[in-house]
């Protein structure tokens, strides 16, 4: 029997993301723990807390397709936490880094799942594109509550010397 060639990256980019949110169950809490601002506390608490229902909705995909639930490895995930955990140690501006790496975590999700919606349409998946396009919403949703976050934190600055204003 022959794989169509998008199920086949349908599956790939699905077990992509099953590594991604495997990643952000580890590495989401040390986010969490080294947050301060409540707000910002309050938006990656949250976040942990519908990463766990992703996995559940990417497991079930699996089993709808009948493909493994693999875990591959994640570099992009991997180095944004690597990168946020480095960014924590640093206390002077460790709420901003925290809320700009969030903000890429939610970028990378929203992209990849955009991705496997798309695919999941092409091929006439609906059960799997409904399950994706729920998590795309709550991706969305997370990045909306976290961007006014990093608002916050890098309101634009006059440039030293110029009465300019960056960002």
């Amino acid at each position: 029997m022959t794989i169509h060639p998008a199920r086949a990256r349908l599956v790939h980019e699905l077990q992509d993301l099953y590594a991604a949110e495997q990643h952000l169950l580890i590495g989401l809490p040390m986010l969490v723990n080294a947050a301060v601002p409540p707000k910002l506390v309050a938006a990656l608490r949250e976040h942990l807390g519908q990463t766990l229902t992703h996995v559940l909705r990417l497991e079930e995909c699996f089993s709808i397709l009948g493909a493994e639930a693999k875990v591959r490895h994640c570099d992009v995930v991997e180095a944004l936490l690597v990168e946020g955990s480095e960014r924590a140690k640093q206390p002077r501006r460790r709420d901003a880094a925290l809320t700009d790496v969030a903000d890429r975590l939610e970028r990378y999700q929203i992209t990849a799942y955009r991705v496997c919606v798309e695919l999941a349409h092409e091929l006439g998946e609906e059960a799997v594109e409904m399950l994706l396009g729920l998590t795309l919403e709550e991706e969305h949703a997370a990045q909306r509550r976290l961007c006014p976050l990093a608002d916050a934190k890098t309101q634009a600055k006059p440039l030293r010397g110029t009465g300019r204003a960056i960002g």
